[in-house]
């Protein structure tokens, strides 16, 4: 992984992808060839990005944020060719905080690792991306609390409702 990738074969990679989303609209397959492409050199966050944008762009929040905290998580690798900083340094955390945006929030749900890992993308985006990029962040920020706040409400009924089955199954 790294420098022995072979850079032609991974850019082809991408490239069959977007045609396979772009032109044919063959979802399977542009997503084959991004896992394919991932798959061959995990550290870089492009495929994984690309990933998460097609599930943003096809409104499904739950899978976009899925990828695109993977992608987030990734620090740029040391590659003397072929690296792309704005992706690094915005892109990713600005189209994570667009996918947080189509969250279903009567539906999907952010554990507490997800939702520290959309605050500090937001706080990315916030710092490092373009004041136009920075636009609705805030809105989609907020839906995410929503999501958030819902899921631990929830949990902690749960929690609540099984503790009292537990307590009455013990006093019989």
């Amino acid at each position: 992984v790294g420098e022995k990738i072979d850079e032609e074969r991974y850019w082809s990679m991408l490239k069959a992808a977007e045609i396979c989303e772009r032109y044919t609209f063959d979802h399977k397959c542009c997503l084959k060839w991004w896992t394919r492409a991932w798959e061959l050199d995990p550290p870089r966050a492009d495929a994984v990005f690309y990933i998460g944008q097609h599930y943003r762009l096809r409104r499904d929040g739950k899978n976009a944020v899925k990828y695109l905290r993977k992608a987030a998580a990734l620090p740029m690798p040391k590659r003397k060719n072929y690296q792309w900083p704005e992706l690094y340094n915005c892109l990713v955390h600005l189209e994570l905080m667009r996918g947080v945006y189509w969250l279903k929030e009567d539906e999907d749900t952010l554990s507490g690792a997800a939702w520290k890992d959309i605050k500090k993308s937001y706080t990315t985006v916030m710092t490092n991306c373009e004041l136009s990029d920075r636009k609705d962040v805030g809105m989609f920020y907020d839906k995410g609390k929503r999501v958030r706040d819902r899921t631990k409400k929830e949990k902690q009924e749960k929690e609540g409702k099984s503790a009292g089955k537990s307590a009455g199954k013990s006093e019989l």
